[in-house]
Formats: C-alpha cells, structure tokens, sequence
C-alpha cells in the first residue's frame, strides 16, 4: 500500500534500480517502442520518428529514464547496438529495424 502512495504523491517515479546504467535494458524497451510505432504509425518502408520514442517508451515503462540508462540522447542509444536500427536523418530523423519480424523482447 505505502508504494502505491509513494506513485501518487510524485509525478515521476523512478526506481534506483533503474539507475546502473547500459544494462541493456532501455535498448529493449526501444525496441519494443520502434516495434509498436511502426505497427501502428509507420510509412510503407517501416519509418518511424525518433522523436515519437521517449513518449511511447515512457508510457510501456512509466519508470524509464534515458539519463538513467546512460545515453544522452535518444539517436546514441538507437545507434547503441550497430546494425539492429536504421539511421535517416532526412525527414527530421527517422528510424526503422533492420529486422522487423523479430520477436519483442518482451
């Protein structure tokens, strides 16, 4: 009962064990995110905003942090795991998976 009136007293929680860092953990969540946005909002070659990802990912795990998990920024974490992602900065910075039927990570 105490945790579920800690949530609602702040306006973001985060949990310290959210905090080790490159754990590999907001890597998953990413994909995941770029997994849904392209089921749902994605163009006819899987493109999807980068910009769209930290909302989307927010609202799978209200607890992530980028900061957290060691990245600065979205686009260095995208980019964390080469080849898994594709990069095109036309268009205002757009992202695809190099592998969309793979298996969410749960």
């Amino acid at each position: 009962k105490t945790l579920k009136q800690v949530f609602s007293a702040c306006g973001r929680f985060i949990y310290s064990r959210n905090l080790a860092g490159k754990d590999g953990r907001a890597f998953k969540l990413l994909t995941k995110a770029v997994q849904h946005a392209t089921a749902e909002l994605g163009d006819d070659g899987g493109w999807v905003h980068l910009s769209q990802m930290k909302p989307r990912m927010m609202r799978l795990e209200p607890d992530f942090d980028l900061r957290a998990s060691g990245f600065k920024r979205m686009k260095a974490l995208a980019l964390s795991e080469p080849g898994f992602f594709e990069w095109k900065t036309k268009e205002g910075g757009k992202i695809r998976s190099t592998n969309p039927g793979a298996a969410s990570f749960g």
